[in-house]
């Protein structure tokens, strides 16, 4: 669809509108990337704060054995979420060989007078340890995954 418009924006304009055209063509090819742009953003300004209130909170039941990846999926004055990837267990293959098992969550979190609180709604998006039902948007995938 992105490229249809590009083509469509270039053969309308000429002459000076190439200039545009020059503009609007890269901003139309990078405007499907400003999701994944601003979850980047935020996690490297609030990740680490948002995780480590995350495992502080003491109505938290999690353990989180081995975070493997985190990204600050929405964040505003006062609710964040932050999706969260961690092993959940390992098993063996036919030869014998361990192998680790990961888990994607989604945990809400809310600012309270005393930082960062986990609301207790969170939803395993993706699990290779059980069941999971749940959406993770923009789409983060696994380290083996594509």
């Amino acid at each position: 669809m992105i490229l249809l418009a590009s083509v469509c924006a270039h053969r309308l304009v000429r002459g000076r509108g190439r200039r545009v055209a020059g503009v609007l063509l890269p901003v139309l090819w990078l405007l499907p990337l400003l999701p994944h742009a601003v979850v980047e953003v935020q996690t490297a300004l609030y990740g680490r704060q948002l995780l480590s209130a995350l495992r502080r909170d003491p109505s938290f039941g999690y353990d989180f054995k081995g975070v493997r990846l985190y990204k600050v999926l929405s964040l505003g004055p006062r609710h964040a979420r932050l999706y969260v990837v961690s092993e959940c267990g390992e098993s063996v293959d036919r030869n014998n060989v361990p192998i680790e098992k990961h888990m994607g969550n989604v945990f809400p979190l809310a600012r309270a007078a005393v930082g960062w609180r986990f609301t207790g709604d969170d939803e395993t998006a993706w699990s290779d340890c059980g069941s999971a039902e749940g959406n993770v948007f923009p789409p983060y995938f696994g380290t083996d995954e594509f």
